[in-house]
C-alpha cells in the first residue's frame, strides 16, 4: 500500500472514530426533542424524561441509524418502557417513522386527551409537503367529550396535509384533524349524540348546533 493510501485509510479511521465518539446531545438539539439529561454517544446513548414539542416521553435509549447517512437523512432511533420508533430529518423535510407505543399528550384541538395510542405510525413531510402518513392512531377523550368513547382513525395524505379522522365505534362523535408541515391544523369536532355528554356545557364551550349534532372549529399549531 503506497504512502498517501495508507494516510487515507488512517484518516478515514480516525474520522470513524471521531464520529462513534460524538455526543447524543449533539443530534438531539436539532431534532425537537427535549431532555432532562442526555447520556451516551449518537450510536448508543440514554435519553432521561425526554419531551418531543412538549409531549413527554419518559426515558428511553436512542441510536442514529449508520446506513441512512449515506443519503443525507438522519434516522433517529428511540424505544422506552412506553413508546418506541424512529425520528427521522432529511433536507426539506422529516418526521416520524414506525412509531408504536401510548403516551400521554397535552390538549389536541382544545380537547383534554387522556392518552393517544399508535400502532406503526409514519408520518413524514418533504419540501413539497405531506410524502408519507401510515399507521393506525387511538385516543381516548376527555373533558365534555369524554362519553363519546374511545376514536380511532388512520392518517393520510391529502395534498400537502396530513388529514386524521377520528372515529367513535357507536358513532357518537368524531374529531377530524388537517395540519401541515408547519404545525397548523385545522380540526373539526363533532358529537352526534349530544345525550352523552352535557349538551349546555358544550354550547357554553362553543359548540354550534348542526345537522349531525353539535360541532366546534379549532385551529392552532401542534
Amino acid at each position: 500500500m503506497t504512502g498517501w493510501r495508507r494516510g487515507l485509510v488512517v484518516a478515514a479511521g480516525l474520522a470513524v472514530g471521531m464520529a462513534a465518539m460524538l455526543p447524543l446531545r449533539l443530534v438531539l438539539d436539532n431534532s425537537g426533542v427535549a431532555a432532562r439529561a442526555v447520556n451516551g454517544s449518537i450510536w448508543h446513548g440514554q435519553v432521561a424524561e425526554a419531551q418531543f414539542h412538549g409531549v413527554a416521553l419518559g426515558d428511553m435509549n436512542a441510536s442514529l441509524a449508520a446506513l441512512p447517512l449515506m443519503t443525507g437523512e438522519l434516522r433517529l432511533k428511540f424505544a422506552g418502557d412506553a413508546i418506541r420508533g424512529e425520528l427521522m430529518q432529511r433536507r426539506g423535510g422529516g418526521g416520524i417513522a414506525g412509531v408504536a407505543g401510548w403516551l400521554m399528550p397535552a390538549p389536541i384541538a382544545g380537547v383534554p386527551i387522556g392518552r393517544v395510542d399508535m400502532d406503526g405510525v409514519s408520518i413524514a413531510f418533504d419540501a413539497a409537503g405531506c410524502q408519507t402518513a401510515t399507521g393506525r392512531i387511538s385516543i381516548n377523550p376527555g373533558g365534555l367529550l369524554a362519553g363519546i368513547g374511545p376514536l380511532q382513525g388512520v392518517p393520510r395524505c391529502i395534498g400537502p396535509q396530513v388529514q386524521l379522522r377520528l372515529l367513535s365505534r357507536g358513532g357518537a362523535g368524531s374529531i377530524a384533524l388537517l395540519f401541515g408541515r408547519d404545525g397548523h391544523y385545522h380540526a373539526t369536532i363533532t358529537v352526534a349524540d349530544t345525550a352523552v355528554g352535557d349538551q349546555q356545557a358544550l354550547l357554553a364551550a362553543g359548540f354550534q348546533p348542526t345537522r349531525r349534532g353539535l360541532g366546534l372549529i379549532v385551529e392552532g399549531r401542534l
